[in-house]
Formats: structure tokens, sequence, C-alpha cells
């Protein structure tokens, strides 16, 4: 059985809020510490990566049960 299957409508909306917020504010922190990158710029990068994470939480992207779920989770997040 597969990930997505076993998926109840709260525990999808809470994904989707979770995973965008922390993609949102795990992009915010990456970008802004990089020296070159103007707040403004960093600010945009993050309500494109929160917004990211909110479809990818609402379509159940992620397999949180494993490490590479939260690999995937944290590279789209920030673009590595």
């Amino acid at each position: 059985m597969s990930y997505k299957a076993n998926r109840k409508l709260p525990g999808v909306w809470a994904e989707t809020i979770l995973t965008g917020g922390g993609a949102a504010g795990l992009a915010w922190l990456t970008l802004s510490n990089i020296g070159w990158i103007p707040d403004n710029l960093a600010g945009s990068g993050a309500i494109i990566a929160g917004i990211n994470g909110g479809f990818s939480g609402y379509r159940g992207v992620y397999d949180w049960g494993r490490p590479i779920g939260w690999l995937g989770w944290a590279a789209d997040a920030t673009w590595s």
C-alpha cells in the first residue's frame, strides 16, 4: 500500500500547512544568509518555496517515514 493511500483529511491539511510553512522558513534562512542576495529576493524565494511546499504537502509528495522524504523536502525548499 502506498503512503498516499493512508492519508486522512485533517492530516492532509496539517501536512499542507506545515510543509509549506517549513519550506518558506527554510528557504528564508538559506537565502537570507547568502551575503549577495538582497532581502527582498530572499523573501520572494521564501514565498515561492512556501507555495511549492504547500502543493507538495497537499499532494503527499514526501514520505515522512523515511530519511529520503526529509532530504527531498529540504532539497526542494532550498533548491539544493
